[in-house]
């Protein structure tokens, strides 16, 4: 059952380190018509699967390879360019500035340590700004060239295959916000009286990045911009995190928002297909507590060894947490945990009983964390619960696994997930899906990648 809170705590944890509101606009998301009809009625089982096709169909019918195909071959000889050539002259480019830059930096406390509040020894703290100018990849000598200095941003050039210019762009601008944190590591010496090692020395050093708020990427071929994406954040390390990311690749589109404050989150992302958005997903908790958190950087750590803490965070919760994924709105998948706090009351007071085991986890998670499948009405067609499956030991004895299970209330039956998607009933779609991702690798010349079977 610790495997279980630690979830729990994971869940939480990722809610409070993601997303939020506060002085941004909340996340946005698109609307979304099918063309697929949706059904007027709750369905049975058997009729889902034949919806359900459908729309997986309509879903894969907006994927046309062809208009990635320019993009795909072009960043493709990039990043096996940017692999395999030699970075020699980058490196010394950049050696020298780092030096120079770290020399100025003087140690302060790490934001993230549960170290003592001391001093480290040295600081590592590296700014994307150390990081830039321009670069030519040489086919001959298969070596990236320094060509000159660019403030704020980084230029590769080279040819693709065909012998077109090609040039990717990354630049930098706006406040930079430092993330760091400490590092401890030890000499030791051999202890003859006692036959052990003991700790000669300890020495600290801080390791961090300056995270400037907009960083922008912009892949040209000639004067023809085929992929970009702009990252903008607003961090300010002990309160909040603001993050929109956008990129584009032709006419493929991704966007996602996250909004984060120490009592509320918000997330949301789509994919649009030129002008039509195929998917979202959204993700909100509201008015928790975080406590402890920000004393450790690592999750685990701080579920397993702040039980205290944690134990508070839930119990003081006021509001709860929902979770959607929109596929063309003609299929919804909404999670919906309404609070926090009586669903870990709950939890908590099953988990301290003697003989516990996954049947109990399995009826609690049902009770209060119901997650409903709809079809762009609000009729539930499905239910996406636990199912406990019995075994028996090498010792004779029966223990249970867990397994993901989809009960449709129109005719009252239960389906392991696996047994209800089988290539029988959906092999239509399993090929046509693996089609298409063979299709989009066939697409890469340089690092080719071998057909896959799903």
């Amino acid at each position: 059952m610790k495997k279980n809170l630690f979830i729990i705590s994971l869940f939480a944890a990722c809610m409070i380190s993601f997303v939020a509101c506060n002085k941004k606009d909340d996340v946005k998301v698109d609307n979304m018509t099918p063309q697929t009809e949706t059904p007027k009625e709750i369905l049975t089982a058997d009729d889902q699967k034949s919806y359900l096709e459908k729309v997986a169909t309509e879903f894969m019918g907006y994927f046309n390879t062809a208009d990635q195909k320019d993009a795909a071959e072009k960043v493709d000889a990039l990043i096996y360019k940017f692999e395999e050539y030699n970075w020699e002259t980058f490196e010394d480019v950049y050696e020298t500035r780092i030096e120079t830059e770290r020399a100025k930096i003087r140690p302060y406390l790490a934001m993230v340590s549960k170290l003592a509040q001391a001093q480290p020894d040295e600081s590592y703290i590296y700014s994307a700004s150390q990081f830039t100018g321009v670069f030519r990849a040489n086919d001959k000598t298969r070596t990236w060239e320094y060509v000159k200095d660019s403030k704020n941003s980084l230029e590769l050039i080279f040819n693709d295959l065909d012998g077109n210019s090609c040039n990717a762009v990354v630049s930098f601008s706006g406040k930079e916000t430092q993330v760091s944190w400490l590092n401890t590591y030890h000499d030791y010496s051999y202890n003859e009286q006692t036959g052990s090692y003991d700790i000669e020395e300890t020495y600290t050093y801080e390791s961090g990045i300056k995270v400037p708020s907009k960083a922008t990427f912009s892949f040209k071929v000639g004067s023809n911009e085929i992929a970009s994406f702009t990252l903008e954040n607003e961090i300010n390390t002990e309160k909040e995190v603001n993050i929109d990311l956008s990129v584009k690749i032709a006419n493929l589109a991704f966007v996602i928002q996250e909004r984060t404050s120490l009592t509320k989150a918000n997330y949301a992302a789509s994919m649009k297909y030129g002008d039509k958005t195929l998917l979202t997903i959204t993700a909100k908790a509201d008015d928790y507590n975080v406590i402890g958190f920000e004393s450790s950087s690592d999750i685990e750590e701080w579920a397993e060894g702040y039980e205290e803490k944690y134990d508070d965070l839930f119990r003081s919760s006021k509001g709860g947490a929902t979770a959607e994924i929109n596929v063309l709105g003609a299929v919804q998948i909404v999670g919906n945990l309404k609070s926090i706090a009586t669903a870990y009351s709950a939890y908590m007071n099953f988990s301290q009983r003697e003989n516990v085991d996954e049947r109990d986890f399995v009826k609690w998670f049902n009770q209060y964390v119901p997650i409903q499948v709809y079809y762009g009405t609000n009729e539930v067609q499905a239910n996406v619960i636990l199912a406990t499956v019995p075994y028996e030991t090498s010792y004779g004895d029966t223990r249970y696994d867990v397994d993901v299970a989809l009960y449709f209330p129109k005719d009252k039956t239960t389906y392991d997930i696996e047994d209800y998607f089988t290539e029988r009933s959906f092999g239509r779609v399993i090929d046509m899906a693996e089609a298409l991702v063979n299709r989009y690798l066939s697409l890469l010349k340089y690092n080719e990648v071998e057909p896959i079977e799903f």
